[in-house]
């Protein structure tokens, strides 16, 4: 296993976290929801303030997995601003570089992502989308007690073929 450390996003860490987000999405299309044209247009928006969006305050927070002070790993989680849905939240963005996968770093962040969901966001459940074909996420994701409650059909349209997305949830 590599050797790797795992923290919050940091406003410092951006530039490296949007060129991450950025290869996910053109190696990935169709394991993402937003497009590789629509993310090249929010850096300058990350960088004049909305980073705060990475915080507690609004309730998301990013973590990253870093080797020799390089991001290589990402995992986000949302919980939604409201007395009647603050009881879930989500994972969205979740991705290792290929050269570092098989390695443990997409246990641990998921692993991270978990915790805080229900330590810190006390959450009561997780819940996540990935693509039906994206085999070893969804194995991944099942490894940790995530269940397909659902799946939406032709949920994504990328290049003229349509993809399945499978929704699943964790009850902590």
């Amino acid at each position: 296993m590599i050797n790797a450390s795992f923290r919050q996003i940091k406003i410092s860490d951006i530039r490296q976290f949007y060129h991450l987000r950025l290869e996910a999405l053109e190696k990935y299309p169709s394991n993402f929801k937003a497009s590789l044209a629509e993310e090249k247009n929010i850096i300058n928006f990350l960088i004049k303030g909305v980073i705060g969006f990475f915080g507690n305050k609004n309730k998301v927070v990013c973590f990253g997995a870093f080797i020799d002070g390089k991001i290589v790993g990402t995992v986000a989680l949302h919980q939604i601003k409201s007395a009647k849905l603050e009881h879930y939240c989500e994972i969205w963005g979740m991705y290792v570089k290929e050269n570092y996968r098989n390695q443990a770093l997409g246990k641990q962040l998921l692993e991270i992502a978990i915790n805080h969901a229900e330590m810190e966001l006390r959450c009561s459940f997780i819940n996540l989308v990935v693509e039906s074909n994206n085999i070893p996420a969804k194995n991944l994701y099942e490894t940790y007690g995530f269940k397909v409650w659902g799946t939406q059909h032709k949920a994504l349209r990328v290049g003229g073929f349509f993809y399945d997305e499978s929704h699943m949830f964790l009850t902590l």
